[in-house]
């Protein structure tokens, strides 16, 4: 069935015309925005920004476009993954996260070695003053991915970020996602890792494809060679794409 969402009844659609302007962009990032019965019908995109008169009544009418905006905004986890632990580096990149525009709704240090004193981890966390959590590895073998998807599967969030130890972020990259998703409508579900960022993880993407959990390609898409297995979810969603001819799955470039 083919998501769609139905502009009567929003409190933005008024004279067949969005007052955010969503449906140009919309068509512009592949929907299709076609008039059925008198309004307007967004075929292929949920709009996040559908109100109801109701919602309208409860605030104030000067400020309804800043109020959704408000609402919508991505949330962004941010996860640190070490095996061993350097202080000066883990400062460096809480540092860049306390530096940014858009603050994460939580930061986790995915601390992939039981044996690390992790009371030093949390007094670096604590003098930031984010919000934040520590995760410990049941196991000292476990790898990078699988402690990842440790962490991710508690995630509350739209999207999920993982960074090295060490590594910092822009001060408006947190922003931008969000400016990426909620104001320009991109479609993506996955940002590839660079020297500049840690890759980037649409939620709902790691839940539908289970995360990076190894499988066999058949077991998701019947048609695929029986010799084929997936290591991450990167490449389940490469491959994702390719078999659905649907150029969203990978964010190729800057978004």
């Amino acid at each position: 069935m083919q998501i769609e969402t139905r502009c009567n009844g929003c409190v933005f659609y008024k004279g067949k015309v969005c007052g955010l302007g969503r449906h140009e962009k919309f068509e512009k990032n592949g929907a299709t925005v076609v008039e059925e019965w008198g309004f307007h019908k967004i075929s292929g995109r949920f709009c996040s920004a559908r109100r109801p008169e109701e919602w309208a009544k409860k605030h104030n009418t000067a400020n309804l476009e800043l109020i959704v905006r408000a609402e919508i905004m991505a949330r962004t986890e941010v996860y640190i993954y070490l095996q061993e632990l350097n202080e000066a580096a883990l400062q460096n990149t809480i540092n860049s996260l306390k530096d940014q525009v858009l603050q994460p709704s939580l930061v986790v240090v995915v601390c992939n070695n039981p044996e690390i004193k992790i009371n030093r981890i949390f007094k670096i966390l604590d003098e930031s003053e984010l919000i934040y959590r520590v995760d410990v590895p049941a196991e000292k073998d476990w790898t990078r991915n699988y402690a990842v998807d440790i962490t991710a599967a508690k995630c509350e969030a739209q999207i999920y970020m993982v960074l090295d130890q060490g590594q910092t972020i822009s001060p408006n990259f947190l922003a931008l996602l969000d400016k990426s998703l909620n104001l320009n409508l991109k479609r993506w579900l996955y940002v590839p890792a660079t020297k500049a960022r840690g890759e980037v993880v649409y939620f709902l993407a790691h839940k539908q494809f289970q995360g990076n959990s190894p499988c066999s390609a058949k077991s998701m898409f019947p048609d695929a060679d029986e010799k084929l297995n997936f290591w991450s979810l990167q490449e389940k969603l490469e491959y994702a794409g390719k078999y659905q001819n649907a150029d969203y799955y990978i964010a190729h470039g800057w978004l």
